[in-house]
């Protein structure tokens, strides 16, 4: 590791980041970081933080994250604009990332500007009348490794602009959420329901209800890094539709108050 400033190092140190002991060790005078070895660590990742102290007091932090694969993207899910090319990228420790192979599996809607290399280009659909969202997987793979380094990412493209959001509230220790639509729920005409698209399953609405919420409880020990949720609510005058995609373990993450958390609500109105 390195630093620069106007007051010299004094100390390395390595933190973990949720608490309990760090499994990397780093030498406090030269910075040199030991990575932990691949079975200290459950899943396929781990990331703990580097601090550097100098001679003034003052601090500084750097995040390391540690991979057991030859391969790591991020974000594994992106929101894209209809028509707007993304750019993806993948971290790899090959000498030769131009082997990564890239392919589009899931509706398939979109198009990728190339098939191999570290990063190509995604370009969604167009908007499309009568739709309301295209879930499209671009599939990430090296080939020496296929069983093992192999990464999926889920662009989403909502197909209706200036959607409504859905709140993330209430992470009971760490292990639930509270899903509300921000949309009015009229109980005695919509029927709402909320299922799990990607990830652990583990939604329920919450009984008598007005506001069309649901508790998420992903089941534990899941190997997920997210869960994408998708609620509906139907009635004879319109059809609302929302995402949102949480975090998973949820009791790795801060999930802010009220809207924060990355979603993507449709709502359609018929007539």
């Amino acid at each position: 590791m390195q630093a620069t400033g106007p007051s010299p190092i004094k100390r390395w140190s390595v933190e973990a980041l949720n608490g309990g002991n760090a499994l990397g060790t780093i030498d406090e005078l030269s910075g040199l970081y030991q990575a932990p070895a691949a079975d200290k660590f459950p899943g396929n990742l781990w990331r703990e933080r580097i601090k550097a102290t100098t001679e003034s007091g003052a601090y500084s932090y750097a995040l390391a994250t540690v991979t057991k694969t030859n391969l790591l993207i991020s974000p594994l899910v992106k929101i894209c604009v209809p028509g707007r090319k993304e750019q993806l990228v993948a971290s790899s420790t090959l000498e030769d990332p131009a082997v990564l192979q890239w392919s589009l599996e899931g509706e398939a809607k979109g198009e990728l500007d190339a098939t191999t290399g570290r990063d190509v280009g995604y370009t969604p659909p167009a908007a499309e009348r009568g739709k309301s969202y295209v879930l499209d997987e671009v599939v990430v793979t090296d080939p020496g490794a296929p069983d093992t380094d192999t990464f999926r990412i889920y662009l989403i493209t909502p197909m209706i602009a200036g959607p409504a959001e859905i709140d993330v509230s209430d992470v009971v220790a760490g292990s639930s959420a509270r899903l509300r639509p921000k949309v009015t729920i009229h109980p005695e005409d919509d029927e709402v329901t909320w299922t799990v698209l990607v990830g652990p399953e583990g939604i329920e609405p919450v009984p008598g209800s007005q506001h069309g919420e649901a508790i998420y409880t992903p089941v534990s020990g899941a190997a997920h890094r997210f869960a994408l949720i998708e609620f509906k609510a139907f009635s004879p005058f319109r059809t609302a539709r929302g995402l949102v995609i949480l975090p998973l373990p949820l009791r790795e993450y801060k999930l802010p108050a009220g809207n924060q958390q990355p979603s993507v609500s449709i709502l359609d109105r018929k007539g």
